[in-house]
């Protein structure tokens, strides 16, 4: 039983019955499991109840005075927000037309009074566990959906630039002064060298979602990774004025794949330049609590407002804010971050104050 407890401590039960004494024993059979129980004496009240509440389930008695079993089933099921609830018939009709009827209605399934407990419990928790996969599945086509169609505006937008750029210089060429067809080719070439790297890390997430990157783990040193970081990024950050500092705390080492870890510190630091004004600076540090590794960057820049932090990591949203320089970045850097940092066993979160700069961390299993 206790395999089962998790599932109903995630839910919200809804027993609809109008004898007080079969509420009390239904609801003896779910309480000790951690359930969220809400119940209802007749078929009025069990709508109200669900149309409010939206419960995970519904334990439903056909056999009420007024508004029956049938007809809360068939109101709910007519209903968007409620159509997809469960329903469990638990009553003494028996006969085949009312099994029928129930199932025609859209029940899941059909429960006999007087009912063991045992068996009870186990039909719900199975419905409970197809409702929530089900629920995840439709949750994870909605946001691949979201996404594809983000990615292919993020492709088109760009490429209509430089199409448009493209034709001034095939319709123009001739009337276009040297300086005129420098400009355009810079611009050009920086559309195109953006769009790259976004389908470059477009493709690197896509390998990653689809397990087709073999993690090669290793040991590493916290203090040459964070050295050797700060050492190909001090010209990037040297054309700001920021400083790049280190406050290693720990002489462990980690265990994980080193490209993925040199990627994910990169990108943060890359990310920390970016949104850091002139003559500021920023401070990578390390530290150990036994089990994990925790690499920290923390910049005193814009920060971010409570809107930018609730676009972080999601995948229905392609998130992108030009730097303090006007910097520009793909929108999946912090998508393919947090991919390879939970690949390799280890978590990403951030703290941010608008106006005074974010912290972003990273934990990767110790050696």
């Amino acid at each position: 039983m206790s395999n089962n407890n998790s599932i109903f401590q995630d839910s919200t039960i809804l027993i609809v019955d109008d004898i007080p004494e079969n509420l009390q024993i239904l609801g003896n059979t779910f309480a000790p499991l951690e359930a969220n129980i809400i119940i209802a004496q007749d078929g009025e009240t069990a709508i109200s109840n669900a149309r409010e509440e939206i419960p995970d389930i519904i334990l439903l008695d056909i056999a009420m005075p007024g508004t029956n079993g049938f007809d809360v089933c068939r109101a709910l099921k007519d209903e968007p927000s409620t159509k997809d609830i469960p329903i469990v018939f638990v009553t003494a009709k028996t006969s085949s037309d009312d099994l029928k009827k129930g199932f025609e209605m859209g029940a899941v399934d059909y429960v006999t009074k007087p009912f063991n407990p045992s068996e009870l419990t186990m039909r719900v928790s199975n419905h409970l566990e197809l409702s929530k996969s089900k629920k995840r599945l439709e949750k994870l086509l909605d946001d691949k959906n979201k996404f594809i169609t983000l990615v292919a505006h993020d492709i088109k937008s760009p490429l209509s630039g430089v199409k448009s750029l493209m034709g001034i210089l095939v319709d123009e060429y001739d009337t276009l002064d040297e300086a005129e067809r420098k400009e355009i080719v810079e611009s050009l070439y920086e559309s195109i060298e953006s769009q790259y790297s976004f389908v470059d890390d477009l493709l690197k997430w896509g390998q990653l979602q689809l397990n087709r990157v073999e993690l090669d783990k290793e040991s590493i040193s916290t203090d040459q990774l964070i050295s050797a970081i700060i050492n190909v990024q001090k010209l990037n950050a040297a054309n700001k004025s920021i400083s790049l500092d280190a406050n290693i705390k720990t002489e462990a080492k980690l265990f994980a794949d080193a490209t993925h870890v040199e990627n994910v510190v990169s990108n943060l630091v890359s990310n920390a330049i970016k949104f850091s004004p002139k003559d500021s600076h920023i401070t990578i540090s390390a530290d150990s609590n036994g089990e994990m590794i925790v690499i920290s960057v923390k910049d005193n820049g814009v920060g971010m407002s409570d809107s930018d932090k609730n676009k972080l990591f999601k995948k229905n949203i392609i998130h992108t804010t030009p730097g303090t320089n006007n910097e520009k970045g793909t929108g999946l850097g912090l998508l393919l971050t947090k991919e390879m940092v939970e690949k390799n066993g280890g978590r990403i979160w951030f703290e941010s104050e608008l106006g005074k700069g974010t912290t972003f961390f990273v934990s990767f299993p110790a050696e």
